[in-house]
């Protein structure tokens, strides 16, 4: 529509209004949101607006505009409906929400909406949550999008509001207490978008167990990070990294990690960049982004960790929130339920990063740790049943668990297949020691003779019966060690 008029008035802000001719006023309905061109020789100007009353409809001119027009010339005006509502994204990422429209939708604080909008003649959807605040006698409606779209203009195509804090199945996880004083709701393919302040939204998977995840958290305990603002894991192994990558893409959905390297070297030593980045690349497929070379004098730097280890890391602090919560979670369930399976996958995922075999001639694993972590892990050891002993060495203040190689023994059936799973280095180590113990070998009859005190503990654990003779449990076990024996031989 087209037509000619001067502006009515213009108030002490600056701001400007212009009325609808008479006759053209039935095309518009109040609140109408509308495309406006102002033309003048070679003066052009246009911008979005919406249709209000103030005595006859009308239209805002920006005080922006304004500065540029005059009230006593004659313009050209042509005016166009907008299918849409118009917004434009700040580059902090937020975009704000006519009041009127967010009284409409009744979009109220914390609320979660899915957002469908156009940018560029391309149509988005997007999950969002919206702050509500008091601005003059109206409320401020705005929500944050994600970095692609700052400092972008658009139209909001449809709004709608999603249920929030709700759950339709309370099977799996109670993620009702994991996501305590977080906002969140439910979508799709078993999937929770959750928020926390201003925090960078997590979509979690709802379809898993704690049997699924028990290993892996006890892997993220020892190697993961706890303080901070990011989430951060370390892989010192190729087998580790492609594991850690496939567990943190199955727990969340909108994963995006960066890889950094940590290599040792000898301080004389030459290595070049690709000579390190191959072999994660071909083996892990990452991209490595930086790498940080850690110089020694030490002569065996070369060989403790070759190809160095690999950190993953997100910038993400509602990620290593959520694995926190995760953790506890674990440990209040399997306290509660005196879950020795569990328990011993945790144990076994610790062992994955703080394991230390520094014993040669004995099959007991010494786990790091420090006075704060130790007291969380020994929740662990007590309920999977492992014999362990704690100490501290009062010069460096650091902490060790030292589980004995004969507890491991005797739990072999469970951990045979879990011992360094992802640390094939550390788990031959463990199998020539611990399977060529004294106990071993009396176990798989290469030696005749044991302990007594040795003998007792068996039968009480019905691995031996009362002739010292080997019952079905100690059968088992036997055969467990010898096929540790045989991964030698591979």
């Amino acid at each position: 529509m087209k037509f000619s008029s001067k502006i009515n008035w213009i108030n002490k802000k600056g701001t400007a209004f212009m009325s609808l001719p008479k006759k053209r006023r039935k095309f518009f309905c109040l609140n109408d949101f509308i495309k406006v061109e102002i033309e003048k020789g070679i003066l052009n100007k246009s911008f979005n607006g919406q249709i209000i009353k103030t005595g006859a409809l009308g239209f805002y001119i920006p005080k922006k505009i304004m500065k540029e027009l005059k009230l006593d010339e004659v313009y050209s005006i042509s005016i166009q409906k907008i299918k849409g509502i118009p917004f434009k994204v700040l580059k902090d990422g937020r975009f704000y929400l006519n009041h009127r429209e967010g009284k409409k939708i009744k979009i109220e604080k914390h609320d979660i909406t899915k957002v469908s909008f156009e940018i560029r003649d391309k149509l988005y959807k997007v999950l969002t949550k919206f702050n509500v605040r008091k601005r003059g006698k109206n409320k401020e409606f705005f929500a944050i999008l994600p970095k692609e779209f700052y400092e972008t203009k658009g139209l909001i195509k449809n709004i709608v509001k999603l249920k929030k804090n709700k759950l339709k199945s309370k099977k799996g996880l109670d993620f009702l207490r994991i996501l305590q004083e977080t906002h969140f709701t439910e979508i799709k393919n078993n999937k929770i978008v959750v928020y926390k302040g201003n925090r960078v939204p997590i979509i979690i998977n709802s379809k898993i167990n704690l049997g699924d995840i028990s290993y892996y958290l006890g892997c993220y305990f020892a190697d993961g990070t706890k303080k901070g603002n990011s989430w951060a894991i370390c892989a010192s192994t190729f087998e580790q990294a492609n594991f850690y990558k496939y567990q943190h893409n199955n727990l969340l959905k909108n994963t995006n990690i960066k890889y950094n390297l940590s290599v040792t070297i000898h301080k004389d030593r030459k290595v070049e960049a690709e000579e390190i980045l191959k072999p994660w690349k071909n083996k892990c497929n990452v991209k490595i982004r930086k790498i940080k070379y850690n110089y020694s004098d030490h002569k065996s730097s070369n060989n403790r960790n070759p190809n160095g280890t690999l950190i993953l890391l997100e910038n993400k602090e509602l990620t290593k929130i959520y694995y926190i919560r995760l953790i506890k979670l674990l440990q209040s369930e399997i306290v509660k339920k005196q879950d020795k399976n569990n328990a011993l996958l945790f144990i076994a995922g610790v062992l994955e990063g703080d394991g230390c075999l520094n014993a040669r001639k004995r099959g007991h694993i010494q786990i790091s740790s420090n006075d704060k972590e130790i007291v969380i892990l020994e929740t662990f050891l007590k309920v999977s049943n492992l014999n362990y002993k704690i100490h501290k060495e009062e010069k460096t203040g650091k902490v060790y668990a030292n589980i004995g190689g004969l507890s491991i023994i005797e739990n072999i059936l469970f951990l045979k297949d879990k011992l360094f799973k992802y640390y094939p280095k550390r788990r031959k180590i463990l199998i020539e020691r611990l399977c060529y113990t004294p106990t071993a070998l009396f176990l798989t009859r290469e030696k005749e003779r044991t302990s007594t005190w040795i003998l007792k503990r068996f039968r009480e654990k019905d691995i031996l019966n009362k002739n010292n003779k080997l019952t079905i449990k100690g059968k088992k076990i036997k055969k467990a060690i010898i096929e540790l024996q045989k991964e030698l031989d591979k």
